[in-house]
């Protein structure tokens, strides 16, 4: 038991610090911005296409990465995708031009497309009882997002004193040192004891090999849409709370220094309240829909506040305010995936689910940043308010979703849906 204890906490350190490294070359620009365009002798918009050309090339490959993560050995894929993304950093450290990032970017994208999400939401899913994924979930977010703060202060200290490809050769190090820990400390699925419904998967005759054809049951199962809205609400509110950074400085007028250092404390250590999600929805709940739900009316409240703030408005109150979403999003955030286990999704087809599901996902990154920007743009200070209002309105989302994955849930207990794969 104790040796499981170990091998449970460290493949979930493993797991987080792989997690958190295997993105920093992709968003390396929001570290080192000025010194990426010095570097690559490019212009802003040349600089923002990198990060679209990459979103370009993994655009069809959630499910192609569901598949092989449903297929094959996730803790290998888990590997090969740091490796993976190491040489991409090594290569980039070498040759630090704009043609090679050209080629790069879009690479980078594959080494994390091609079977890696899937691949680790299923393996945190496992790690321990089935009464505990939110508990594993949380503790995954809190883990990472020490690890991401501890990364960055010694990749700005590389890139500072040594210059941005000494940043980068920091970055490859670190996603090598995370696939040799997953070496060491991931189980290898093939030994690990069955799941309850692959138990009775098993004993039912099914085959535990996914075709393509599959999918089809993915695409008809009412638990994959409520995965897929679920993690876009949830994704949009964890994704667009940096918007308080410049509400700040825009409308409470507090220096950009300081709402920086807001930024960092909203964006990395307040992860370390995940754990609360964890314990709401396995101790408190015993229901990740229903923690969900809970945590998304408080954020709607919460949010509905800030329209309290004006100009003028008490700067260190603003101050303290706007790290508050923050502390009920985080766990919010950190829990979503841990639903899964309350949509009875076959266990053949769950990375296929889960990549299918993360579609709905694809306009937060690709769009919010465009729309957002725009109304700043043309409504000036303005524009926050029908930003904060589309975050309140994405609470109210999560709300009415956690609320079908709980009629749904209850459904599958009566015996009244079920997930069957047929030849």
């Amino acid at each position: 038991m104790a040796r499981s204890r170990s091998r449970y906490w460290l493949s979930l350190v493993s797991l987080s610090f792989g997690g958190c490294a295997i993105w920093l070359l992709v968003y390396i620009r929001y570290v080192f911005y000025e010194q990426m365009i010095a570097t690559l002798g490019c212009t802003n918009a040349q600089l923002g296409a990198l990060n679209t050309f990459g979103s370009m090339a993994g655009l069809f490959l959630p499910v192609f990465s569901g598949m092989i993560a449903d297929r094959f050995n996730t803790k290998y894929i888990i590997i090969l995708s740091l490796l993976a993304n190491s040489c991409c950093s090594f290569v980039f450290a070498a040759f630090t031009t704009y043609p090679v990032a050209m080629v790069v970017w879009p690479c980078l994208t594959l080494s994390t497309g091609l079977g890696y999400w899937g691949a680790l939401i299923k393996t945190i899913n496992s790690l321990g009882k089935p009464e505990e994924a939110g508990r594993s979930f949380s503790i995954y977010y809190a883990i990472y997002g020490v690890l991401a703060a501890l990364i960055n202060v010694v990749e700005i200290w590389a890139g500072t004193k040594y210059g941005f490809g000494a940043a980068v050769l920091v970055i490859g190090s670190m996603t090598t040192l995370a696939a040799i820990m997953d070496i060491f400390f991931l189980e290898n699925p093939k030994k690990r004891v069955k799941t309850q419904e692959e138990i009775e998967a098993a004993k039912a005759g099914n085959r535990d090999t996914i075709k393509f054809k599959d999918l089809r049951f993915v695409l008809a199962w009412p638990g994959t849409y409520i995965l897929g809205l679920g993690g876009f609400f949830a994704y949009m509110l964890y994704a667009n709370v940096s918007y308080f950074n410049p509400f700040l400085v825009d409308i409470i007028g507090i220096p950009e220094q300081y709402s920086s250092m807001l930024s960092v404390i909203r964006t990395y250590f307040l992860m370390l309240v995940c754990p609360v999600g964890g314990i709401l929805a396995d101790k408190v709940f015993h229901s990740t829909a229903k923690a969900l739900r809970v945590l998304g009316i408080v954020s709607a409240i919460i949010l509905a506040c800030v329209f309290l703030f004006k100009p003028g408005a008490n700067v260190l109150l603003a101050a303290v305010y706007s790290l508050l979403p923050s502390l009920v999003i985080m766990p919010l955030y950190s829990i979503n995936n841990s639903i899964i286990r309350e949509l009875h999704i076959h266990p053949m087809v769950l990375a296929s689910t889960v990549a299918i599901g993360g579609y709905f996902s694809t306009p937060v990154d690709m769009c919010s940043p465009l729309v957002f920007g725009y109304w700043l743009d043309k409504y000036g200070d303005g524009g926050y308010t029908y930003i904060f209002l589309t975050l309140i309105g994405c609470a109210i989302g999560l709300i009415v979703t956690t609320t079908l994955a709980i009629d749904h849930n209850k459904k599958c207990l009566a015996g009244k849906r079920k997930m069957v794969i047929k030849e």
